[in-house]
């Protein structure tokens, strides 16, 4: 385990972690003293957490004993909280909070479940997103659609199905929120059928109604897309090709078509074993994208400058097969 952080002036600074993980990680930061990252034990199968204050990373601690998780946690900013799902060990969703810097964790596994209502359950792990107060989820169903589900004022809402073709109930389904005027969510996901990705996104005109599915030409994959938001509306996304290269590719609201076709990130000879990590730029940068290198170990850091991804440095290794990746404020 590394924890790591980048300035342009500087470059990236790399700190040594106890423990070891086989998911990929979730991270997030309130400011540019404060960020804590999230991970699945891979000695324990216990999420564990370690915080940073702009200088230096905790040693990892157990968010609580009762979160036991399959797969990666998902993880997004309520600033200065910041909200969890994830899968547990008896294939239901939770949900974790953590309540920042100066504080802890609670609840560590709220049933991700309405009042008289069914427990979400599924089999791959869940993603989040924040919206103002509100949390949702994003899960695949086991018969093949898409689900989410809203957290307000500190209740579960009933799961609501989208049928987009039938998704890759094992790929779990990545949710984001949009900074445009037209649509304020997206979900991404992996078809059964033919490994595509697909994407819905909920329109704020009329408040609430979600598009069809549609997929990205070209887009193949079999493992969780990596999506972070743009201004105006935008986003970009990063994902595992089937071939294990990696690919990205920036969404435009009201173009045509609407995702750019897909970038070869590093050349034939970057291939990664696990999913990518993306988020909005720093500086001169419109995003950033950090992926575990298969030949050498290493975090690898390509940004997208003008249209085009640079060459990707070395962030942090060896011995690193999953990423994750976060914008500070």
């Amino acid at each position: 385990m590394y924890g790591c952080s980048f300035a342009e002036s500087d470059g990236w600074t790399v700190q040594n972690l106890t423990g070891t993980t086989n998911a990929p990680t979730a991270v997030t930061a309130e400011s540019v003293a404060a960020a804590v990252g999230l991970f699945r034990s891979g000695s324990a199968a216990e999420l564990r957490f370690t915080k940073w204050d702009g200088s230096t990373w905790t040693g990892p601690l157990t968010i609580g004993m009762q979160a036991q998780a399959q797969g990666a946690p998902s993880m997004r900013l309520i600033n200065p909280q910041s909200a969890v799902g994830y899968w547990g060990s008896d294939n239901k969703h939770y949900f974790a909070q953590y309540a920042g810097q100066n504080g802890g964790w609670s609840p560590v596994a709220e049933p991700v479940q309405p009042p008289a209502g069914v427990h979400s359950f599924g089999s791959s792990a869940p993603s989040i997103a924040t919206l103002a107060a509100e949390v949702y989820l994003a899960h695949a169903g086991t018969d093949g659609k898409v689900y989410e589900q809203k957290r307000a004022a500190g209740v579960w809402q009933s799961a609501a199905g989208h049928d987009v073709g039938g998704i890759n109930t094992a790929v779990t389904p990545t949710m984001v929120t949009l900074t445009g005027a037209g649509e304020d969510l997206m979900i991404v996901y992996a078809l059964a059928s033919n490994s595509q990705i697909g994407w819905i996104t909920r329109k704020t005109m009329p408040a609430g109604q979600w598009s069809s599915g549609a997929v990205i030409t070209d887009a193949l994959t079999q493992t969780a897309v990596s999506v972070a938001p743009l201004p105006n509306g935008g986003a970009v996304m990063a994902f595992r090709g089937l071939n294990t290269n990696v690919y990205a590719s920036v969404y435009q609201p009201g173009a045509n078509p609407p995702w750019s076709a897909p970038m070869q990130v590093g050349g034939a000879g970057l291939t990664t074993p696990s999913a990518p990590a993306v988020a909005p730029g720093a500086g001169m940068a419109t995003a950033e994208l950090l992926v575990a290198d298969t030949q050498s170990q290493f975090a690898k850091h390509s940004r997208l400058i003008n249209g085009v991804w640079t060459t990707p440095v070395d962030a942090a290794g060896p011995g690193v097969s999953f990423v994750g990746l976060t914008k500070i404020p």
